[in-house]
């Protein structure tokens, strides 16, 4: 195989397997091992905008630290393998950015390690699930991440698939999403309200982004 043939075969990887994204690579490397590389993103570049423009309906006043893009090729593997799977199955994909704060856990361990939801507890509103919200006003600044003056949330890829989205009692009993289609025995892929989506298996989210910023 000449070399030019080769590297078309990695091209085409790339562009199948990892996100478009991932193409612009920056300076500023924020952290790095063999699977794992964030880059801080460069505060004129249009990704940079664009992440941005996500905490423009927030009613606080603050200021962007810092915007981490995280390359976890491991995690993002998994989230891509049920997005082709879903693709195969001639699903219509629905994903959407949502925002998703860590309370008291350090945002390292999710985009070192993915969502976990084990760790979840069964006190939310629909149950043990992995909870992302549509609107930054509900994320921050309570359910986020804080170290000294600093914030931290993430800005998720989320697989919402076909969402349960009717009048559905909250109950901290939901272990996954009503059925959908009894005789095949297939469940909806989320449950949605108007404030938030929350999904059921590790694999329907990557932490796309971390956010750092202040409270003025």
């Amino acid at each position: 195989m000449v070399l030019n043939e080769k590297k078309k075969i990695v091209e085409n990887f790339v562009k199948n397997i990892f996100p478009n994204d991932w193409a612009r690579q920056y300076d500023e490397v924020f952290y790095k091992t063999p699977f794992l590389t964030t880059y801080k993103l460069p505060i004129d570049s249009l990704e940079y905008l664009h992440v941005k423009d996500f905490f423009s309906t927030l009613k606080r006043r603050y200021k962007i630290e810092m915007i981490e893009r995280i390359e976890n090729i491991t995690l993002w593997k998994k989230y891509n393998d049920y997005i082709e799977l879903k693709k195969s199955q001639n699903v219509q994909i629905n994903e959407k950015l949502l925002f998703h704060g860590t309370r008291k856990n350090n945002p390292n361990f999710i985009y070192k390690d993915g969502f976990d939801i084990s760790f979840s507890n069964d006190a939310g509103k629909y149950g043990r699930g992995l909870y992302f919200a549509k609107d930054p006003n509900y994320s921050i600044p309570n359910y986020c991440y804080l170290e000294g003056v600093d914030f931290y949330v993430f800005l998720c890829k989320v697989y919402i698939g076909v969402s349960y989205n009717n009048k559905l009692i909250g109950s901290n009993q939901i272990k996954k999403p009503p059925i959908l289609d009894e005789i095949n025995e297939i469940y909806y892929d989320s449950i949605e309200d108007p404030q938030m989506v929350v999904v059921y298996e590790n694999y329907k989210a990557y932490p796309f982004y971390l956010i750092k910023f202040r409270i003025c």
